[in-house]
């Protein structure tokens, strides 16, 4: 056992009923990796009904072009869900590692399933974020290297948070270049 690890039963047990009861993660767990495979199979038996439904020239091109389109719609609908179920899990894992970043622990997800078999690891990591706050604190006091920073992010207007022990306050970018110039 890790030195310095508080967390107790009740806590664990409260964060991973958070994470099993929440639609997200079930989401992601059930339909994930099943979802394209689901909609192939699918797509694959009506094209099949298609082509020995007897219908012979213009309209079985007419059906197979028709198909085609809606296949290739119906895939690209079916990677946007599976985008919106991982920002789903995403979120979900974020709420269960509030809980448990108190106690200096991350919650992660190891996906090792296949199609019909769909495994999920909880991997737990001993995270000290205390030197990674100290860092961050030095970088942003020090001008020179938030001037070298900004230079290397995409964005030209940068938005600070200032976040203390109980609440957070975002500075908007008209904000900071007041305080900049006076």
């Amino acid at each position: 056992m890790v030195t310095g690890l508080t967390l107790t039963v009740e806590e664990f047990v409260t964060a991973m009923e958070q994470l099993t009861s929440d639609f997200r993660f079930n989401a992601y767990t059930i339909c994930y990796k099943r979802l394209l495979a689901a909609w192939l199979s699918t797509a694959f038996l009506i094209l099949l009904i298609i082509l020995f439904s007897g219908i012979v020239g213009i309209g079985l091109f007419a059906l197979g072009i028709s198909w085609l389109i809606i296949n290739a719609g119906a895939v690209f609908l079916c990677m946007y869900i599976k985008i919106k179920i991982n920002q789903g899990l995403e979120r979900c894992l974020g709420r269960v590692n509030k809980i448990l970043i108190k106690h200096k622990l991350i919650l992660g997800l190891d996906d090792r399933g296949r199609i019909s078999c769909h495994k999920v690891h909880l991997c737990f990591i001993y995270f000290d974020p205390t030197d990674c706050i100290k860092c961050l604190d030095e970088i942003l006091a020090s001008t020179e290297d938030r001037s070298r920073m900004q230079s290397h992010l995409d964005a030209s207007d940068v938005e600070i948070v200032i976040r203390g022990a109980q609440s957070s306050r975002r500075l908007p970018v008209k904000e900071v270049r007041f305080y900049r110039y006076y």
